[in-house]
C-alpha cells in the first residue's frame, strides 16, 4: 500500500463494486503463501483414461469435458477467487442497505462495506484452497471455474489417511469430472443465485455488532489504516451480523441442494466401483474429514449463519439409488429437468413422496402401491 497515512486510507477504502476483490486477492495470497507444485502430469494419464472408458458420459447430465486441470493452491484460488461471489456481493449490498448512516462519520460506508467483505472473501478462499482438492470438495458450489484438480491436496488426503494415492486420485478425477458437469446444467447457477438471493432476503444486518467490530478506530479525526487493516482481516469480524426472522425452509433449501450436488455426485461414482476398488474406504475417510470442518468452512458458516452438515450429501446419495431401484434411471433424471423437480430437504428422506410430486401416474414411472414398500 502506499507509503502516505491517508492514501492508504482511500486505497484501502476504494472499490468499483460491492466487493473489493483487490483486497480479497492480496489477503488470499497472504493465507496461503507459498503452495506445493504439482506432479508431472503423465503421472495421471493412466487414471485420466481410465475415468473418461467408465465415465464417458453422467447422463442425464451428458458428456463432462475435458480431463481435470492439475493445479497448485495459488492457482485454484486465482481460478475460483470470485467463484462465490453470488453470495458475497448481495451479501455486500444488504449489509450498506441495512446500516444506512449508522457508521462513525470518518468511516465512508461505500468503501467499508466492500473493504470488509473483501478482505473476509480473501481469508476463507485463502484457507479453502489450502484444503481443498477440487470443485466437488466445496462446502458452497465455486461458480465460474473449469475442472481443476489441487494435487497436493488431494495427495495429502490419501497420506492423511493412509489410503492407496492412485485410488484416491482416481476418486477425485471421477468426482471433480461429475461435479463440473452438474454445474454445466443451464438453469443451476442462476437457480443457486435466487436460493442465495431468498436466504439473504430474509436475513437483517444488527449495527451495533458491526459497530462494535470497530471499537478500537478513533471516530475524531482520520482512522489509522493499520487499525481498520486489523479488523478486516480478523476471520471472526463478520460473525455475529446477520440477525432477524430467519425463515426454515430458507436453510433447507440450500442444505437441500448442496446436499443433492454431492450425493448426485457420490452415486454416479458407482459406475467405477470396479476399478477404484477402495471405493468404501476411501467415503468412510471422505466422512471423517467432512466430520470436522476446515477453518474456512466454518468461517464461511459463520459468515452468513447457514447450519450445514455437509455429511447429509449421504443421504442424497440413498435418495439417488432408491429412485434408481425403484423407478429406474430414467426416474431420476425427472431431478435434472428443472428447479422445481430437485427433492426437497425431507424428500431426501420420503424418493416416493418426491416421485408422486413430481411425476404424473400414468407416465409408468411412479406406482402408487410402491407407497407401502
Amino acid at each position: 500500500m502506499a507509503d502516505n497515512i491517508f492514501e492508504q486510507f482511500a486505497e484501502m477504502l476504494s472499490s468499483p463494486g460491492p466487493v473489493n476483490w483487490k483486497l480479497a486477492e492480496e489477503m488470499a495470497k497472504s493465507v496461503i503463501g507459498t503452495s506445493p507444485g504439482v506432479p508431472d502430469p503423465g503421472t495421471f494419464e493412466t487414471l485420466y483414461r481410465v475415468v473418461e472408458v467408465h465415465m464417458h458420459d453422467v447422463s442425464p447430465l451428458g458428456t463432462p469435458g475435458k480431463d481435470p486441470r492439475l493445479v497448485t493452491a495459488s492457482q485454484f484460488l486465482t481460478s475460483n477467487l470470485k467463484g462465490l461471489s453470488y453470495l458475497l456481493e448481495p451479501l455486500s449490498e444488504l449489509i450498506k442497505r441495512s446500516m444506512g448512516t449508522e457508521l462513525p462519520s470518518p468511516i465512508p460506508l461505500d468503501g467499508l462495506t466492500p473493504a470488509l467483505i473483501g478482505m473476509q472473501a480473501g481469508s476463507l478462499m485463502g484457507m479453502l484452497a489450502q484444503r481443498t482438492m477440487g470443485h466437488f470438495d466445496s462446502l458452497l458450489p465455486l461458480l465460474g471455474g473449469s475442472q481443476e484438480l489441487v494435487a497436493a491436496n488431494v495427495d495429502s488426503f490419501a497420506a492423511d489417511h493412509e489410503l492407496d494415492v492412485d485410488q484416491v486420485r482416481l476418486w477425485a478425477l471421477a468426482m471433480e469430472r461429475i461435479t463440473m458437469a452438474e454445474y454445466a446444467v443451464p438453469w443451476l447457477t442462476d437457480y443457486i443465485a435466487t436460493v442465495v438471493e431468498q436466504y439473504l432476503a430474509d436475513l437483517e444486518i444488527d449495527p451495533s455488532v458491526l459497530m462494535g467490530r470497530f471499537d478500537n478506530i478513533g471516530i475524531d479525526g482520520m482512522p489509522d489504516p493499520s487499525d481498520i487493516e486489523a479488523t478486516l482481516t480478523n476471520p471472526g469480524s463478520m460473525s455475529g451480523l446477520l440477525t432477524g426472522p430467519h425463515q426454515a425452509e430458507d436453510v433447507a433449501s440450500i442444505r437441500a441442494l448442496v446436499s443433492f450436488l454431492a450425493g448426485y455426485a457420490d452415486y454416479r461414482l458407482d459406475a467405477i466401483a470396479g476399478v477404484v476398488t477402495d471405493l468404501d474406504i476411501i467415503r468412510e475417510a471422505f466422512d471423517r474429514r467432512l466430520a470436522a470442518p476446515a477453518a474456512g468452512e466454518q468461517m464461511l458458516l459463520s459468515l452468513l449463519a447457514l447450519d450445514i452438515d455437509r455429511r447429509h450429501y449421504r443421504k442424497a446419495a440413498t435418495f439417488c439409488r432408491e429412485v434408481v431401484a425403484r423407478l429406474g434411471e430414467d426416474a431420476l433424471s425427472v431431478a435434472w429437468s428443472s428447479p422445481e423437480h430437485l427433492p426437497t430437504e425431507s424428500e431426501l428422506d420420503d424418493p416416493v413422496g418426491w416421485a408422486a410430486r413430481t411425476m404424473l401416474d400414468d407416465s409408468g414411472l411412479f406406482d402408487e402401491s410402491d407407497e407401502s414398500e
